[in-house]
């Protein structure tokens, strides 16, 4: 089906698991929707199981196959009354469920895919893989990424990638000028192995020597967060580091508000939502330099920047910020700027452009 004054668009995604993709993938559902050019339909990845089924959810990895197995009927009708399909694709063997499933839907209903690979993991896993991702991209007619750190990574391997960059809604984030000092830190990231939250402890730890009025708020869970609080005793940083849970999406503005750098030391990243929210919500981030992370954030122009797993130069680079009115609002108010880039009617504009390229191609 293909309407002139419209495109149905069957978004695959997750749906409603707390992380960037399941966010990034309903807001831009939304931005999609109010050009009034796409109707999306969402076709969420991470559903539940039904009946029988349904005890398998708590057992990762084979959940994850399953969903996908019980997917494929469902994907296959909706891209029969689509006019293309978008799949949003992690690394590893997860993108050859997600994308791999979507191109052999995309076969079988005679559907454009778009392949929107997101993961900061790329390098490795097109060394690791590159016979897996030349089957899907063969399939897919686009290729699309949020930065060029990702294009770069696929042109090595002979694939071209278009940049469409997330987004971020200035509406949903206030942004707002601070005054001095700035003592009140915030991490946002889930405690997993390649955020490395442990390196913003011993960071924090540093900068907490220094400066004792300072404080560390850490928004999220995982499967490391019983390891950061043996270390944040072992640190004898008490009462100055909480642990304040997850957040969903429609509450994290109020720890932004609340806050006046964001710090981050994740070792493998793209272009890490929260980082683009801290920056929309006038914060000044203090980060290590990982993957894409140095597609948004220019050292001493936009935040500030240090090497992966250096807890010194974290520590270094905040401390250099927190007594200087000056030039943290001209990092902050550089950061703002970036963010004018990322703005949703940019975004959802980019999409509608490669939704009618490919299926002009078609035709």
């Amino acid at each position: 089906m293909n309407r002139a004054s419209s495109l149905r668009v069957c978004l695959v995604a997750p749906g409603r698991g707390p992380g960037g993709q399941a966010v990034q993938a309903a807001e831009l559902a939304s931005w999609l929707r109010a050009t009034g050019a796409v109707e999306p339909v969402l076709v969420a990845t991470d559903r539940a199981l039904p009946g029988v089924l349904r005890p398998i959810d708590r057992i990762p990895f084979v959940r994850t196959v399953v969903r996908h197995l019980v997917l494929g009927p469902t994907l296959l009708r909706v891209a029969r009354t689509c006019d293309l399909i978008h799949v949003f694709a992690p690394a590893y063997w997860a993108f050859l469920l997600s994308a791999g499933l979507a191109v052999v839907a995309g076969r079988r209903a005679r559907r454009p895919v778009i392949v929107n690979y997101h993961s900061g993991e790329a390098p490795d896993h097109l060394r690791r893989s590159p016979r897996t991702i030349r089957w899907v991209l063969r399939r897919a007619a686009m290729l699309v990424v949020p930065s060029e750190f990702l294009a770069t990574a696929f042109a090595r391997h002979g694939h071209r990638a278009r940049v469409i960059r997330n987004g971020v809604d200035p509406a949903r984030f206030r942004w707002r000028s601070r005054p001095g000092p700035y003592r009140r830190f915030l991490c946002t990231r889930h405690f997993e192995r390649h955020y490395d939250v442990g390196t913003a402890l011993r960071a924090f730890s540093r900068i907490h020597r220094e400066r004792p009025d300072a404080r560390l708020t850490l928004v999220g869970a995982g499967t490391e967060e019983a390891e950061l609080r043996r270390l944040r005793d072992a640190l004898a940083l008490g009462d100055a580091v909480t642990f304040a849970g997850p957040a969903q999406p429609r509450e994290i503005q109020r720890y932004y508000d609340d806050h006046d750098v964001y710090l981050n030391s994740s070792v493998v990243d793209n272009q890490p939502l929260s980082i683009l929210e801290a920056m929309s919500a006038g914060l000044v981030v203090v980060t290590t330099a990982a993957g894409g992370i140095t597609d948004l954030v220019a050292d001493g122009r936009t935040g500030r920047l240090a090497e992966p797993r250096s807890a010194d130069g974290l520590a270094r680079a905040a401390v250099a910020v927190m007594d200087d009115p000056a030039r943290f609002a001209a990092l902050a108010g550089a950061a703002r700027d970036v963010t004018t880039l990322h703005h949703p009617a940019a975004v959802a504009a980019a999409w509608v452009a490669a939704y009618r390229d490919v299926t002009m191609e078609r035709h």
